[in-house]
């Protein structure tokens, strides 16, 4: 192996064909070449007369960083790389010292399609490899998240976002995408949370034929997102109770009404009374547990106080709620 110490400014740092990394200035690996120096060399490509970077974009930038001029460099032609493409080349060689992250994985596969290499071959060979299954629509969520707005691959790096998430959302406008993601940064949605406000917002928008997102820009959510009061998971929560609200104005009156008239016994807290999901019957539920004979008797006591409450009656009444 020939490695030379070569030149920084005879290196072509614009052409990022193999580059796989997706932060190119490490903190860890700037303080690792000030203390202990290059431990490996970076790979170039000599075509055409011209030196690109196969592998060794991070430690290339950081040393540039660094200020210095130079770099070793093992330098190949074009015939080193048969039968691999380059970026094949700097693919294998990430993965054989650590496990690529999510945007790192969709961009590798994006460029090898770039590449021109045949789809079927990289879902069979590539995709497992990744530790993804070899399916096309795997492949297909990839090159989306791939397409994602630099807001969208912010929150996916950084865990705010769920990559299922990010797949749905790449499928939006650019600002769209940004302003969705400059939300999320205001808000702590769990992944769980994520699926449901982004399919409100669907349903939204083909209910009322209006632009995906714009009840974001309601009374309501503002309201939420201005509350100095709430914590981010809580705005969080109160965002998704607001465009359910939106959504299912009927529905969402009639169980706030329960509750209210519910509240109005005065039961317990351990008496939990549940009606009908989408209040088509009358029908309530009536649950509670007792650790004893004491208890139990206790809480049926609360039961039959209610049964002589007026208000009862309210509790039963039914106004033809659908979702």
């Amino acid at each position: 192996m020939n490695i030379a110490d070569t030149p920084v400014r005879d290196i072509d740092l614009e052409n990022e064909e193999c580059r796989v990394s997706e932060g190119l200035e490490p903190p860890p690996l700037i303080r690792s070449l000030r203390e202990l120096g290059q431990l490996n060399p970076v790979v170039l490509l000599e075509r055409g007369g011209r030196l690109t970077i196969v592998c060794g974009f991070r430690r290339l930038h950081a040393t540039r960083r660094l200020g210095r001029e130079s770099v070793p460099a093992r330098i190949l032609g074009e015939a080193d790389f048969s039968p691999l493409h380059p970026l094949e080349f700097a693919l294998r060689d990430n993965l054989a010292t650590r496990r690529l992250e999510p945007l790192e994985r969709a961009r590798a596969l994006c460029k090898l399609v770039e590449t021109g290499l045949p789809r079927e071959r990289i879902v069979r060979d590539y995709l497992p490899l990744l530790d993804l299954p070899p399916r096309e629509e795997a492949l297909q969520s990839q090159l989306l998240i791939d397409r994602a707005c630099p807001g969208l691959r912010r929150c996916l790096a950084g865990g705010v976002l769920a990559q299922q998430s990010v797949e749905a959302l790449a499928k939006r406008t650019p600002p769209l995408q940004e302003r969705f993601s400059l939300l999320v940064e205001r808000v702590r949605l769990s992944a769980s949370l994520q699926r449901q406000v982004l399919g409100l917002l669907g349903e939204l928008a083909a209910r009322d034929g209006a632009p995906w997102g714009a009840p974001l820009d309601g009374k309501e959510v503002a309201a939420v997102l201005e509350d100095p009061s709430l914590s981010p998971s809580q705005k969080g929560e109160r965002l998704h109770e607001a465009l359910y609200r939106l959504r299912h104005p009927r529905l969402t009156r009639a169980r706030d009404r329960f509750r209210r008239r519910e509240r109005a016994l005065g039961l317990p807290g351990s008496i939990r009374l549940a009606p009908h999901p989408y209040f088509e019957t009358a029908d309530i539920r009536v649950e509670f547990s007792a650790p004893d004979a004491a208890r139990f008797r206790e809480l049926a006591g609360e039961l039959e106080r209610a049964a002589r409450s007026p208000g009862l009656e309210e509790l039963f009444e039914v106004e033809g709620e659908t979702p």
